[in-house]
This record gives C-alpha cells, structure tokens and sequence, in this order.
C-alpha cells in the first residue's frame, strides 16, 4: 500500500466527521433507507480511540416522535441496538485484509507492531514519527472505515439498525461501554427521521486542462462537504462507453481552509497518448461507502508536441506589477524551430492572444507581460520550421488583488400580483467582475439571508415572494464579487412593496362602559402598517340598520358617543380601513348607557343688574325630557348658599328683587327631574348689586 499517498487521504473521514479538535468525544452521522438506520462514528481524539477499543461502545436509541406525536418521556423507549461493539480480534482479520486493501490498513493501524510511514534517517525523524504513531493509526483507521464499509464494521464504528418502525424518529447515542474516571469520554448523539431521504448529488463545477500526455481535473467540493468525503475520478478511452478509475484510492483533498481557492480540488493524470479523445468524470464517496451520482463528463485531447515539451518554470508578479516568465525547451530540438511567441489569455480555454510583438529568438527563455490583466492565462508557443507549433501547458498568474468592487447602485424593483419580484441595478464596471449576489429579509433589524444559490452574472433577479403576510414590505440587498471572490459592501436596501391583498388586522375594543350619560369605547390600534382610517358604527339593540357615527385618524384609539339614551342598549361596531380600501372583520361591543340618576349641568346662564329696576336678571337654556324644575340657589354677603327659589320647568328666566344696594350675591342652578334625577350644580355665578 502507497502510505505516502495516505498521508493525503487520512483526512478524509476527519473532514466528514468533523473530527478536527483533540477534544475527548465521537461525533456520530447516521444515514436512512428505508428499513434501516445506518450509523458511522469516530472518537474525536487518538487516546478516545485506543480507550474505546478496549471497552467497546454501547449504541442507544430513544423514539422521540411516534406518528407525528412527540413522545413525553423517550427514556422509557430506550433500546440498546449495539452492545459492546468492539474491533475483531486480529485473526479474524486475515481473510478480508486478502480481499478488501482497506481492511488490510484498518488491520495494521489496530494491532501493527510499527506504524511509522517512512524509514527515518535521522535520530530526530524517529524521535518524531514515533510520537506521532498514535495519532497516525487512528488517522488511518477512520480512513479506512470512511472508504470501506467492512472495515468500519469491523473496526467498530459502524452499525446497522434494522429494527425501526415506520412513523417513528429517533434519537442515536453512542457511548463507551466503561468510561475512564481520569479520562471521560463525552458520548455523541444524532436525530434521525428515517422518512428523510438524502438523494446523493453529482460533483459541479468539474473542468479538464489537457496538456501535453496530461490532463488537470479540478471541480468544486464546496457545495457537498457535508456529503462526501472523497471522491474517485474516473477515464473512458472508448468514447464514453465504459468507465473506470484512474486510481485504485478515493481522492480526498488535504488542502487547509485558509488557502486561497480551497473549496477546488486538482487531480493530474497522465494520458496513454495524445490526439485521442478521453472522457473524465467524478464521483463523490460518503463516509458510508456510498458512491453518488456521477458529474459531468468533460472531455478533451492531450495537447501534441511538434519538437518537443515547452514547460514553464516561473510566472510571477513583479513589484512594478509586470509579470516575469520563464520556460524551458529541449536543447536537442532548438534547431528545428524558428522562435517563440507569448500568448495570453482570461481562460485556461482561451482564445489566447500573442503579446510580444515579433517572434522571440530561439535562445530567449524569458518574456516580461507589461500590462497583465487580473488573472493571466499564459501559454509558451514554438515556432516549428515546417509551420507546426509546440504549445505548453497553460500556466495562470493571478494578480494580487485585495480591492472589493464597488457596492452596486441604482436598485429599483416591483412586486406583481403573482407574488413575483423583480430586481434591476446598475452594471458594475470592474474588469474582473465574476458576478452578484442577492440577499433579501422582511425587516431591516433582521439578518439578510442570500437567496442566490450562485453568483448571477446579470444585474437582475426574480423572486418569488409570498403574498398572504401582514408584513407589506420586503428588503433585498445587492453584493458584487470579483474573481478572486472580494465581496463589495451591501448595496442600500431596496424596499419594495407586496401587493395588497390581505384585509387589515382588526382591532379589538379593550373598553366600553357607560359613564354619565356618554358611552366611553377604547381599542388597541391594528398591527397593519397601512392603516387608513377607523370606522365607528351604531345600532340599536333589535334594529338591523346601522348608523356610521365618525370616521376616525388612524392613530386615533378612542370615541366618546354623547348622542344616546340613558337606559338603552347599544352594540357597536369597529371596521379598519386601510390605504388600499380592504376592510377588517368588525370588532362587536355591546354596552348599556346606565341611568346613574346624573344629568349634565346647566352650562350656560346669562345675568343682568338692573339697578334702575331694582332687579337681578337671570337666564338659560335647559331642554331635557321628564324635566320637574330649576332649584335656584343663592348666598348674600358672607352667608351660605341656600335653597332659594323652586321654578317651573317651562321657565328660562328668573327676576330677583329682593336685593340691596352694594350687595354681593352668589347664584348656582339645579334641576330636578320627574324620576328622581337631578343635574350637576351649576357653576357659581357671583355679582355686586
């Protein structure tokens, strides 16, 4: 086995697993069919592992929902599906290392006397290797146990679970069989809805570069991280008919999140021949076992040499932003060529362009590109005698670029009554602008969540909206991205508006009592943004018909109805309008105008002194059903206020004449009803006669 390679591949099911950190734990993923529940595991750290080994692992499941109900106490739904599942014992092992090449590696990484993977020359490389033999076992072991479905199984970290129940959820724990006082291990667990299926994806974003007897392979893993864990990349040399892989280990990308372009994976191969045409595909591999569907086939030719190989040995970016090249060419083949040519290009497809401006001499091996562009594609081109040419490999040189592009501008957008939003701004007018990327929330306090699956290239965007929500405005943001995938600033939100067709909420009444002889109604106000107006309706108790009483500002949360009966009985109806003219369902209050025997006081009395006459007019006006009289009350001087006349009801006017000179003299008015009922004191009126 070519342990070196491994060195590359060991981190695959670390990857899937999430087993990155030295934290004492397993981290637990499960996968569903239809009649079974697979479980993969992998302790977070080289000592868990060796511990867990040695104790096994106990599998728990707990039913948390059971036909759509939630179960109240999953503890007594406890069923242990595993017990102490250990790794093989070492004679076991022999048949399958001789028929399955990982579990012959699983083999080696668990009961191997030496698990070094070179032959160290120095004191201080064995010193190394052997303080990192632990860690490079159980590396491997979860390696393997992620390519193979019997190594797993029979390492340990691996379970099927046959005996679920359709319309039941469960949830997976897996623990140590015994735990270690000084070194516990934290158990791992994971929710399974064996009704969820995940269907496998293709790998996207899959590319060829062919070159001379070779060929680049590169596609995109950032979409499927979650999902696969390596990859197999696989040839046709009969025109796509059949296929097979390049290589007999799975793929697994061992580039740190930190580089730059880390989501790509490459893979080189190497053609039988040029000028045949060869067909490459890639299929993802899950931590199950599992091979996904295949991706896109690309296809291409190797690229034939004229009088020999040109390879370029050095391309880079200069301080006065120039780009330096350099290449090589076989000496023996110089002299069937005529010269040189520097082509360049945006696309490793090309089309490339020459940029030195005459053929350069056969002993030029170097070119400096004055005015490069943001990322350089370039090819060394030879000039052969017979007129064929020797084109090398393409060689890209991406600039240093850390300037974002500029936030898009000029937003604008509608929302048609469809539910479809359509968003229009400006062109960026960055050269090396890759595209953009839309965002959209329901209010500006909240996150924008991107809707965008992938970069756009055009400056506009559909949308499907939903229509039947309160909330009336949705906001959308723009960024632009370049190609070395600087993101501008947010563009300002754009605010557009659904089509209303949605009734205003209503609001309900929080008061309606009887006071005096006015009927006092409160409400909370609608939560709809639109509000128009308020509408406030009448009717009498038994009577269909209904009287509009106000329409009301709609911040306006009360009305005071003066124009009622004592002893009726209303109901009262409260209707929210808003700026599209939809109505709310009404908000019903009934109240009672309750007779408290209180009439309104008489407000208004007009006085005269007459002192010609000898007299001291009074007047008002007091028209009220059931009315008895006026009691008119009077204080002279320094006495009190006393009843001092009792008048007819038909009267408005009241002559005292019993008055002196420089006298001062206090009159309030009362009246008194047929019933009992009396008004409210009128204010007192004070004069000097």
């Amino acid at each position: 086995m070519n342990f070196t390679k491994l060195i590359l591949l060991s981190v695959g099911l670390l990857i899937s697993l999430g087993v990155r950190s030295q934290s004492p734990g397993i981290k637990v993923i499960a996968r569903a069919n239809d009649d079974s529940v697979i479980l993969r595991w992998g302790p977070k750290s080289a000592l868990a592992w060796e511990m867990a080994n040695k104790t096994g692992y106990i599998i728990k499941r707990y039913t948390v929902v059971r036909q759509g109900e939630v179960v109240k106490d999953a503890n007594q739904t406890l069923t242990v599906v595993g017990n102490q599942i250990k790794p093989w014992p070492l004679e076991k092992w022999e048949g399958l290392a001789k028929k399955d090449k990982y579990a012959a590696i699983a083999a080696q990484a668990l009961y191997g006397k030496s698990f070094t993977l070179s032959n160290p020359s120095t004191n201080a490389l064995q010193f190394a290797n052997q303080s990192a033999e632990r860690d490079n076992r159980w590396s491997f072991a979860l390696f393997t146990a992620d390519q193979s479905q019997s190594a797993a199984t029979c390492m340990g970290l691996r379970l099927v679970d046959r005996s679920i129940r359709k319309n039941e959820k469960y949830l997976y724990r897996v623990c140590l069989a015994t735990q270690n006082k000084e070194y516990p291990i934290d158990s791992g667990a994971v929710y399974v809805d064996p009704s969820e299926k995940l269907e496998l994806p293709p790998p996207e974003e899959v590319k060829a570069e062919f070159g001379n007897q070779s060929v680049m392979i590169r596609w995109n893993t950032l979409y499927h991280e979650t999902i696969y864990s390596s990859y197999k990349v696989e040839r046709s040399d009969d025109e796509g008919k059949t296929y097979k892989p390049t290589d007999d280990l799975a793929f697994t990308s061992a580039r740190p999140s930190y580089a730059v372009n880390s989501h790509i994976s490459y893979y080189l191969d190497s053609l039988p021949r040029n000028n045949k045409v060869y067909f490459y595909r890639v299929v993802g591999v899950t931590p199950f076992g599992e091979y996904g569907k295949p991706s896109e086939v690309v296809k291409g030719v190797g690229l034939g040499s004229a009088n020999g190989a040109i390879a370029v040995v050095t391309a880079a970016q200069e301080r006065d932003g120039a780009v330096y090249l350099e290449w090589k060419y076989p000496v023996e083949s110089l002299m069937n060529i005529n010269g040189f040519n520097v082509a360049r290009a945006n696309s490793s497809k090309g089309p490339f362009v020459e940029i030195n401006t005459k053929v350069l001499d056969i002993a030029t091996k170097s070119f400096t590109d004055k005015k490069p562009g943001p990322i350089n594609y370039y090819v060394i081109r030879a000039i052969a005698k017979d007129g064929k040419t020797t084109t090398s490999f393409p060689y890209m040189v991406q600039l240093e670029d850390n300037t974002p592009p500029s936030a898009p501008t000029q937003l604008k957008g509608s929302i048609s009554k469809q539910g479809i939003a359509t968003i229009q701004w400006a062109p960026n007018r960055e050269t090396d602008l890759i595209g953009y990327r839309v965002f959209r929330a329901n209010s500006l306090n909240e996150e924008f969540v991107q809707i965008t699956k992938d970069v756009i290239k055009e400056p506009v965007f559909e949308d499907s909206v939903s229509l039947n929500t309160l909330t009336r405005k949705i906001f959308y943001k723009v960024i632009a991205s370049d190609l070395r995938y600087n993101l501008s600033d947010y563009s300002a939100p754009l605010v557009l508006v659904r089509p209303d067709i949605i009734p205003p909420s209503q609001s309900p009444f929080i008061l309606s009592e009887s006071k005096g002889t006015a009927i006092y109604l409160r409400w909370e106000p609608s939560s709809s943004e639109d509000v128009s107006n308020y509408q406030i309706f009448r009717f009498n108790m038994g009577d269909t018909a209904r009287l509009l009483l106000k329409e009301l500002p709609k911040d306006t949360t009360s009305y005071r109805d003066e124009l009622v009966e004592l002893g009726k009985r209303y109901k009262y109806q409260l209707i929210v309008k808003d700026s599209t003219g939809l109505f709310s369902r009404p908000s019903i209050a009934v109240v009672t105008c309750v007779d408290y025997g209180i009439r309104p006081a008489i407000q208004e009395i007009l006085t005269k002194v007459d002192r010609d006459g000898k007299r001291i007019i009074l007047q008002w006006n007091y028209k009220k059903e059931g009315l008895k009289g006026f009691q008119l009350y009077r204080s002279s001087g320094d006495s009190p206020i006393r009843l001092y006349q009792f008048i007819a009801p038909d009267k408005v006017q009241f002559i005292d004449r019993e008055v002196r000179v420089n006298t001062v003299y206090t009159y309030q008015l009362k009246a008194v009803f047929k019933n009992g009922a009396e008004s409210d004191m009128s204010k007192a009126i004070t004069l000097i006669y």
